[in-house]
């Protein structure tokens, strides 16, 4: 866990650092300081590859690329004091990932999948302690206090951003743990356009299509209109396992299309508005019987936003959006004893306005207000299954004292108001300072809060053959302590980094076992409850060396222990460690890339669950706008575990092409 911005793009090289990104007004509204700018004059055609560069300026423009979620403005990574780890567009389109949970599942993540949804672990928190976004919005949609990464598809990302901590003063509830930021391209001048499609086969012989992705994009601009339209479409058969008894893969349909537009009528306003729509149909619980379940899911959104330079010290952002998200289940296993149409509808509208104002030369204040009503229909919320709906309004205080190259230091808050449960303060204290050249050390402390969803306060879980799960209207929210400390060092193509992390959190929510309602009923029986204290604590430990002109090594090490105070005893889904190494051969002049990835997981104390997974990749360009690419993902054949998802060999093999 922890790999840095650094390590993604200088070290890892799946093809090349990302250039021209963050032109204009962008994530957040924010102007582009002119020497950040100045960045990316050397190439912004991202359906080419950039020239080759020494180690030595390879280093400098990796220090200067933009990040924006971990103080919620443009900052060069060199300025920011937030650690933020970055998988770049790049890196995304040059590997066999085809959804989030490939990505997520691939990099420094704690990663466990089962049906009910993607497990993501920031610094020993996971479950709805993470908040997911996409371009800052928030992403809707969780299946027991988990989102399914499979429902993200990949098409048309610039890059994911990873903060690690809690983030409450900047994004409020759910992000005790850190944020995943997705972002995606911002629509630009002129025409591109790109196709990729992808063939993965976990059986040569019986079963070569199994299952396809076929993603693009069109970039186009009509005078000062600039277009961007997007699309993923793909599909699978289910492949069973050796013993004919899982699914290596689930069935599964699934579609998105995305759109986005903008338009800067003059030089001080930009404007940009935008949706996408995205349909899944996917079986679950695959045995040789046949698929117990069907799942449909559709998500749906649309945002307008404007960005107003209002005058040389103050801009302005504002930014309306709604997610629609509807979870469908249809079970009709006779196995189950019973058959019905099972339905979860969330709704989520949000209003954002954001004023930063410069001070001075060395100092900055953001002022900020908004606020978001929140709707969930389930079919086993309460009795009745009724409509449950909660809304907030926040304002949000920062200020930043800093010096480019040298120093930076941002103290904020944000107080937010909740229907339910009235009002949090959440402050936070980041600083960062340059010892020597590419040697800089930053931490940070944070409070957190997270409100308990709809599900924890109100389901009603009682299915046939299952434990009864029910939920507590009288829980209370949980918060948080967190604390990050850091060093890192980055000369031409050395780069190490040590991350210390403590979290303390308060109010847990957990499920306990409790009495059945039913003296007669002979079911377990779990209900939500607050827990007083746990803790997690750990440390991220990366390296990476370019020791000759087109290979790169690196490797990390990350390690969580979590201990709950109130029971004296220690967490077991927390304590884990993670090995991961990476060497790459990546030249410019061939046109080729290959590189060996492996990772070793494990519960630190149940060695007989560990899991050593290799992936082999390599691509070549065959012509200047065409690229062929092949895949071996897990050909250690590791088939099941405890820890991290389910898998068998993946066999993958493609090509993109682009102008």
């Amino acid at each position: 866990m922890g790999k840095h911005l650094l390590t993604r793009s200088l070290l890892l090289l799946v093809a090349v650092p990302a250039f021209g990104q963050e032109t204009g007004v962008r994530e957040g509204g924010l102007q582009q300081d002119d020497d950040i700018n100045s960045v990316d004059d050397a190439d912004t055609d991202q359906n080419t590859a950039p020239p080759a560069q020494d180690e030595q300026s390879l280093a400098d423009h990796t220090l200067s690329t933009v990040v924006v979620t971990g103080t919620g403005r443009n900052k060069r990574l060199k300025d920011s004091p937030v650690v933020t780890e970055v998988i770049t567009g790049e890196e995304i389109d040059a590997s066999s990932a085809a959804s989030l949970t490939d990505v997520l599942m691939n990099y420094g993540v704690q990663f466990t999948e089962n049906p009910m949804g993607s497990y993501i672990r920031l610094q020993g928190l996971g479950q709805s302690r993470v908040l997911f976004l996409i371009d800052g919005r928030r992403i809707t949609g969780r299946v027991a206090r988990r989102l399914d990464a499979d429902t993200v598809p990949l098409e048309n990302i610039e890059r994911i951003e990873i903060v690690r901590g809690p983030q409450s003063a900047l994004y409020g509830s759910d992000a005790l743990g850190g944020v995943i930021n997705i972002i995606t391209k911002d629509p630009q001048e002129g025409f591109s356009a790109s196709v990729k499609i992808t063939n993965r086969t976990a059986d040569l012989v019986d079963d070569f299509f199994m299952e396809q992705d076929l993603t693009g994009g069109v970039n186009f601009s009509i005078a000062k209109l600039f277009n961007n339209i997007s699309f993923d479409l793909a599909r699978s058969n289910y492949h069973l396992d050796e013993e004919g008894e899982r699914s290596i893969l689930p069935r599964y349909k699934r579609g998105k299309v995305g759109l986005g537009m903008a338009i800067a009528p003059v030089d001080a306003v930009r404007l940009s508005w935008g949706g996408s729509f995205f349909k899944m149909q996917r079986d679950e619980q695959l045995t040789s019987h046949g698929s117990h379940t069907r799942v449909d899911t559709t998500r749906a959104d649309g945002h307008l936003s404007g960005d107003f330079q209002l005058g040389k010290r103050t801009d302005l952002s504002i930014q309306l959006y709604h997610n629609y998200y509807l979870r469908h289940r249809d079970k009709y296993s006779s196995l189950l004893g019973w058959e019905g149409k099972k339905k979860e509808e969330e709704n989520l509208s949000s209003g954002e306005a954001l004023s930063r104002i410069s001070l001075s030369k060395n100092n900055e204040l953001t002022v900020g207000l908004g606020g978001k009503y929140n709707t969930l229909f389930k079919y086993n919320l309460d009795q009745t299954g009724a409509k449950k709906n909660m809304d907030t309004q926040y304002i949000i205080l920062q200020d930043e004292q800093f010096r480019e190259d040298c120093y930076s230091v941002i103290a904020g808050a944000r107080v937010e108001r909740n229907s339910t449960f009235g009002f949090f303060a959440a402050p936070k204290l980041s600083g960062m300072y340059h010892i020597l050249k590419g040697l800089r050390v930053l931490g940070g402390v944070g409070v957190g809060y997270r409100v308990p969803s709809f599900s924890e306060l109100y389901l009603v879980k009682d299915d046939p053959g299952h434990p009864i799960v029910l939920g507590n209207e009288d829980l209370g929210p949980e918060k948080s302590i967190g604390l990050n400390l850091g060093v890192e060092y980055l000369v031409g193509g050395l780069f190490t980094q040590l991350n210390l992390f403590y979290n303390e959190l308060f109010d847990e929510l957990v499920l306990e076992l409790i009495d059945n309602p039913d003296p007669e009923d002979e079911r377990y029986a779990y209900k939500n409850h607050n827990i007083d204290r746990s803790y997690r604590l750990g440390a991220d430990v990366e390296a990476g060396l370019r020791f000759l002109k087109y290979v790169d090594m690196s490797a990390g090490y990350n390690f969580v222990y979590g201990y709950n105070r109130t029971d004296k005893e220690r967490l077991t889904s927390s304590p884990m460690h993670t090995v991961r190494g990476r060497i790459a051969f990546d030249s410019d002049p061939l046109g080729l890339l290959v590189y060996v990835r492996g990772r070793y997981i494990s519960d630190i104390w149940d060695e007989e669950n560990a899991r050593l997974i290799l992936d082999f990749y390599a691509s070549k360009n065959i012509w200047k706008y065409f690229r062929v690419f092949a895949a071996f993902d897990n050909f250690t054949d590791t088939k099941e575990s405890s820890v991290g998802p389910y898998a068998g060999i993946i066999i993958s093999v493609g090509a993109k092409g682009w102008f």
